[in-house]
């Protein structure tokens, strides 16, 4: 199948994914992404999961491969940060409004792809692999998200050039291109993450203490979260440090797209009145 023509009022890669859908027969859907490895054995356990447990849309989160320190060390605090924000051990709870969903490995039934509106529905939104999960937990459709550590590997960013690029198409995207809201959220991350690590250095008393005790909670929690992504508990130390570089990715993803009037994706322009008109 070749695509030739991008309708207007759509993201390639979205376009792509609904076209793929359209041409499809079978009951399941599997959104994936090209540089994903799977164990052999990978789909056939996923899709007795998904009908044992009486599914319409299992998610699956790959082990991450990255090639530098500076990149799995920040790789430690992002999990932190999504699995704070987007709570995935809910969505499978049909009274949660929590949803979830992992571009790496979406299973979904073609019933309830039809019936949450398809990539129709998200046609302009760069992060569509977790906005179908919305979509489906809306129409209340059985979700859930498994580790696939062993059976799903991706490389995520080969530097952290690319990451930063990478990532600032879906920051501001997925704060609903909202400005107070995306300022409101990297104050809240660097008082929250950064200030009570400066706070030691900086205060005495019972404030000292109770900041050690944040920090020493804070790390405690973050090294043990660590294990799922398959990294080493000591990269929690860095936490901070990748902290703000995450406050600078969201930042710099507001400002350009507020500067250019929408995002580049691909070597395609795609205007920010039309990305903000997909709320989902």
């Amino acid at each position: 199948m070749s695509i030739t023509e991008l309708p207007a009022g759509w993201l390639g890669k979205n376009y792509a994914l609904y076209q793929g859908a359209e041409r499809a027969s079978g009951a399941l859907l599997l959104f994936t992404d090209a540089d994903v490895v799977m164990d052999p054995s990978t789909l056939a356990k996923a899709v007795s999961y998904l009908q044992a447990n009486h599914l319409h849309h299992l998610a699956v989160m790959p082990s991450v491969r990255l090639p530098s320190l500076a990149l799995r060390l920040f790789c430690s605090t992002f999990g932190v940060f999504f699995s704070g924000y987007m709570r995935q051990w809910k969505a499978k709870d049909p009274a949660s409004k929590s949803f979830i969903g992992v571009g790496a490995f979406n299973l979904v039934t073609m019933e309830a792809y039809k019936a949450s509106g398809t990539h129709r529905a998200i046609a302009m939104r760069p992060d569509d692999d977790i906005k179908l999960g919305k979509l489906l937990k809306k129409a209340g459709y059985g979700q859930e998200m498994l580790w696939g550590m062993g059976l799903l590997t991706v490389v995520w960013y080969s530097s952290m050039r690319e990451l930063i690029e990478g990532l600032m198409k879906n920051f501001f995207a997925g704060l609903e291109y909202n400005v107070p809201i995306s300022i409101g959220a990297g104050i809240v991350v660097l008082l929250l993450n950064v200030w009570p690590f400066a706070a030691i250095f900086a205060v005495r008393g019972v404030a000292w203490i109770l900041y050690t005790l944040a920090v020493i909670v804070m790390l405690v929690f973050i090294s043990d979260a660590n294990r799922f992504y398959g990294l080493p508990r000591w990269y929690a130390l860095a936490h901070p440090f990748s902290a703000v570089l995450f406050v600078y990715i969201l930042w710099k993803s507001m400002v350009r797209t507020l500067w250019t009037g929408g995002i580049n994706w691909r070597g395609t322009h795609y205007p920010l009145t039309l990305l903000r008109a997909n709320r989902v």
